[in-house]
């Protein structure tokens, strides 16, 4: 998708996430809980083929969608 602005990471949407949180939810425990399983491989709805290290990649993405603030991190 970097033809149309995506970044060459794996990555969690901004906009399809604040779309698909609930009000006042949040949707990282869903991810937590997807993390815990055993893949290396992902083929994703709007991305490329991960054929490895895509447990990784994804552990990555869901730490920069959910880091919290510095200020909040105290």
């Amino acid at each position: 998708m970097p033809w149309v602005g995506f970044p060459k990471t794996t990555l969690l949407g901004p906009i399809w996430l604040a779309l698909m949180t609930p009000e006042g939810g949040s949707l990282e425990s869903e991810f937590e809980r997807l993390l815990r399983l055993d893949f290396d491989r992902l083929l994703s709805a709007h991305g490329s083929l991960l054929a490895s290290g895509a447990k990784q990649a994804v552990a990555r993405a869901v730490e920069r969608a959910f880091a919290k603030p510095r200020a909040a991190r105290r």
